[in-house]
């Protein structure tokens, strides 16, 4: 459910519940009052006590129904964020099975672009290289969290625009982590957006970017890697800057310390690289 959603039905719950409030603390004072003998002779206090625990009782039964209507309303929120999440997951496949129709296509014309000039060692050499890839594609999708996977084919080719070597470790599934998947795919997604970021454009002979996902009992590790060195001051000193990579480690840092009470470790050295490492 959405802050702002939060917000209607916490004022909504506010109003139905200030006027018997209003009615009851009237109330209180009246009886109050009236046994300082400060209110004039007339008014039966047994009926405002009556009155009072009538009204006591309207609110209890009335936030009983709140209740109940609140929870369906967060299950069909819970459905609706289930079903976009759905909907925007088809979109990226979508989308990725155009890219990789198209690149399916050009493998072809090169494979027969070989033959034809009957160079067929290339041709072998260029069908084992996509071989390769397939099979680095297909280790993506024993994660178990398609959102992830679908995360990652994307990001690598995003990489490959920029003429960076994309790669993976992926060294178990990720189907009994505590984590969500979501919160997977931010973190994830923001380090690896920094990262292609800072390096696109930097004058190195080689780019590369390499990730690493494992579990140990019950941590999950992940790592963004790549040849460049992005960071050359310590991590206080990097969040007083102003640039996307300083946004996204704020919001990682805010997810992973806070919410999961993990650990976000930092290593840039020069002619090695940059490491984000994540621990939760």
């Amino acid at each position: 459910m959405t802050a702002q959603r939060q917000q209607k039905i916490k004022n909504i719950w506010v109003l139905l519940n200030l006027m018997p409030i209003i009615y009851i603390l009237a109330i209180f004072a009246y009886i109050f009052f009236a046994s300082k003998n400060y209110i004039l002779p007339g008014y039966n206090i047994q009926l405002m006590i009556s009155t009072l625990v009538f009204i006591s009782l309207l609110i209890i039964i009335q936030n009983m129904f709140m209740y109940y209507k609140l929870k369906g309303i967060i299950k069909l929120e819970k459905e609706d964020t289930e079903a976009k999440i759905n909907h925007d997951l088809c979109e990226k496949n979508l989308r990725l099975l155009r890219c990789q129709r198209h690149d399916f296509m050009n493998h072809l014309q090169v494979i027969l672009g070989y033959l034809q000039v009957k160079r067929t060692i290339k041709a072998i050499d260029y069908i084992k290289n996509i071989n390769t890839n397939f099979e680095e594609i297909r280790t993506i999708n024993n994660l178990s969290m398609p959102e992830i996977s679908v995360l990652l084919i994307n990001k690598r080719h995003e990489a490959e625009k920029y003429n960076i070597k994309f790669n993976y470790n992926l060294k178990s599934d990720l189907s009994n982590t505590q984590v969500k998947e979501h919160d997977i795919v931010k973190i994830l997604s923001n380090l690896i957006d920094s990262t292609i970021y800072e390096i696109k454009n930097n004058n190195i002979p080689y780019k590369k970017i390499h990730i690493l996902i494992e579990k140990s009992s019950d941590k999950l590790f992940m790592e963004v890697s790549n040849n460049d060195v992005i960071i050359d001051r310590p991590l206080k000193q990097v969040s007083q800057t102003k640039s996307l990579l300083t946004y996204n480690l704020h919001n990682i840092i805010k997810l992973v310390e806070d919410k999961y009470k993990g650990k976000i470790e930092i290593k840039s050295k020069k002619n090695l690289g940059t490491m984000f490492r994540i621990a939760i």
